[in-house]
């Protein structure tokens, strides 16, 4: 009798139970690695190109703001 009800109350929950999201597939996960990899490479390049700038201005004594 228990296992009636197990089963009866597992097969209501799987019933009303919001379905998995679909796995990742190689080509998605791939795609986004070289998306989050790109995005990672540009903020580094513009970091370093603004302490460039920002050495370029110490350098020649004019500070922005200043």
């Amino acid at each position: 009798m228990t296992k009636d009800i197990t089963a009866a109350r597992a097969r209501a929950e799987a019933r009303f139970k919001a379905p998995a999201p679909p796995a990742e597939s190689e080509a998605t996960r791939a795609e986004r690695e070289m998306r989050e990899r790109t995005e990672r490479l540009r903020a580094e390049r513009l970091a370093a190109e603004a302490l460039k700038a920002k050495g370029a201005e110490i350098r020649t004594g004019r500070r922005r703001g200043a």
